[in-house]
């Protein structure tokens, strides 16, 4: 009996492959202004938040320990801050990401940035990027620095 061969994964297809991340989501982006349902329009809403992606098994890059409220437990995960799009037809996607390092993962080549640091980072990538609309966000990222940011910016 003939065994066949291992597929490769796609998400190994991505890791392992010489992507351009940001030239990538910029083409994405791009994209998606063609149709009148996602295109950016002054009226949209830019959610901000962060997620605790769980992982099993403790050799993946950049993941740690961090307390996770809704189940009540630690978990193993990666720590994204999202900033997402939604247009008024309802539809909606992600216009980029960072990912949380706690201090003892940092080094001289990634130093540590708080949530409000990353946070800090979007915003100012959404009004670079010259994109629409009213941020949003929960009261975690309600602090003097944040706020203070947006007003800066003279964003809603």
């Amino acid at each position: 009996m003939r065994r066949c061969a291992r597929p490769i994964l796609p998400q190994r297809f991505l890791t392992e492959s010489p992507w351009e991340p940001d030239r990538l989501n910029d083409h994405r982006l791009e994209w998606l202004q063609h149709d009148p349902t996602t295109c950016y329009r002054q009226d949209s809403v830019i959610p901000i938040d962060n997620t605790l992606i769980d992982h099993d098994g403790k050799l993946i890059e950049d993941v740690g320990y961090f307390w996770d409220h809704a189940e009540v437990r630690h978990l193993i995960a990666h720590d994204y801050l999202f900033i997402t799009y939604v247009n008024p037809s309802g539809k909606h996607y992600p216009l980029a990401l960072r990912s949380f390092r706690k201090r003892e993962q940092c080094d001289d080549t990634h130093p540590f940035q708080s949530h409000t640091d990353l946070t800090k980072h979007l915003i100012d990538w959404v009004v670079a990027e010259g994109i629409p609309g009213d941020f949003t966000f929960d009261s975690y990222f309600t602090n003097g620095p944040i706020m203070n940011h947006f007003q800066r910016h003279n964003r809603g």
